[in-house]
């Protein structure tokens, strides 16, 4: 036999084709549990942060604002009643005009909002024990017209 051989034989890439294609079936799995792991609390952040931004969008464009102690009733110019509060559930519903609602957020043990001036603060705790709070400013939109 020669010792100057270069190459692979016929069992060594069988064995290496066999751990690769191991390796590929093996790692998606992996990658699901080490993801699902790491992305518990990070979710959540930025859940909250989603829905405090949208919370603030409806707000902003309010003529009136109502804090509950569950929630909070936003009234828009056009007529439109907009509640979001949490039920019993533990679950956050938006509804419009009392009528049919989106889930937005859950595992919620407890979602308040309290009016203080044109200040609103509202504290959503989760059932982990992680609270977010956030305090936008109510301000009814007025629009004024000048007469030339």
């Amino acid at each position: 036999m020669r010792k100057d051989n270069r190459g692979m034989t016929l069992m060594e890439l069988l064995v290496a084709i066999s751990l690769g294609s191991l390796l590929f079936l093996i790692l998606p799995t992996i990658m699901l549990v080490f993801s699902e792991s790491v992305k518990g609390e990070k979710t959540t952040d930025w859940e909250a942060m989603v829905f405090f931004n949208l919370l603030a969008q409806e707000i902003r464009g309010a003529v009136s604002v109502e804090g509950t102690g569950n929630g909070v009733r936003i009234y828009r110019s056009d007529g439109v009643l907009i509640t979001i509060q949490r039920q019993q559930g533990g679950t956050i519903v938006y509804q419009k005009n009392f009528e049919g609602y989106v889930p937005m957020q859950s595992e919620v043990h407890s979602f308040e909002c309290m009016n203080v001036q044109e200040l609103i603060t509202c504290t959503l705790k989760r059932e982990n024990e992680k609270t977010y709070t956030r305090t936008m400013v109510a301000v009814p939109l007025v629009w004024e017209v000048e007469n030339e």
